[in-house]
């Protein structure tokens, strides 16, 4: 989501803020026109989130124009004294150096709305980072569990397809823990082998050694790949 400086980002904002007054031509006005815009940012922010939901990234109108705004004050540095562009300059610096330490902290944390489907989304970058490195031979087909609204799996599947030659198909990851075999064979039935599914041990922890005819292939420490058994004859005529 949005980069937290540091934990330290709102107060951050309103320093730069507080600098870009300080310096301008004409103080009063310019602390007059960032309330009023802050009250117009708060005003439109408010409205978008009870006309749509509450979730936090609904903030991002607020903060990012706020944050853009306290930026400005780096246009009036050129025309400020010698000893207080000297200041600034190095505040700057500073604020550059926090800025990086923290989007490195950001690595590898998800954050955990609904919709950003992010159980399907690690499943679908490990898949990615795999045939990169090692591509099927062949035409191969994935089932991939998804969470039951994940609105990347779609234009992300088709991506991989074109460029792996590779078939991706979803499945609820809830619907396969409950009956593995079912969803199992019913994706068998309508998919030529060779087929993979791709499974999140974050969903569940099912034993699928069963459907598999090989050892699993380890993506991660939540990701693996299982091969699957030819469907038999009799799950070939079942109803999709």
């Amino acid at each position: 989501m949005l980069a937290p400086l540091g934990g330290v980002w709102p107060w951050l904002i309103f320093a730069n803020l507080a600098i870009g007054i300080f310096i301008a031509p004409q103080p009063g006005r310019a602390f007059c026109y960032t309330v009023v815009f802050i009250v117009y940012l708060v005003a439109v922010t408010s409205g978008l989130v009870v006309l749509t939901d509450f979730y936090d990234y609904r903030l991002v109108i607020l903060f990012f124009p706020l944050a853009f705004l306290s930026t400005l004050f780096i246009l009036r540095i050129p025309s400020c004294p010698q000893k207080i562009r000297m200041l600034l300059y190095g505040y700057c610096l500073a604020l550059s150096v926090l800025t990086w330490s923290d989007v490195r902290m950001l690595h590898g944390k998800l954050h955990e709305s609904y919709d950003y489907g992010i159980l399907g989304q690690e499943s679908l970058n490990q898949v990615r980072n795999f045939l990169r490195r090692s591509p099927f031979a062949s035409p191969t087909a994935l089932l991939v569990e998804r969470e039951s609204f994940c609105p990347i799996m779609e234009p992300y599947g088709k991506a991989l397809a074109e460029r792996f030659r590779t078939r991706i198909y979803d499945v609820d990851g809830e619907l396969l823990c409950k009956d593995p075999q079912a969803a199992l064979a019913e994706f068998q039935a309508r998919v030529p082998p060779p087929a993979y599914l791709v499974h999140n041990n974050q969903f569940c922890t099912p034993d699928l050694s069963v459907f598999s005819s090989q050892q699993p292939i380890i993506l991660n420490e939540h990701v693996s790949l299982y091969l699957l058994r030819p469907v038999q004859a009799s799950n070939k005529n079942r109803s999709i």
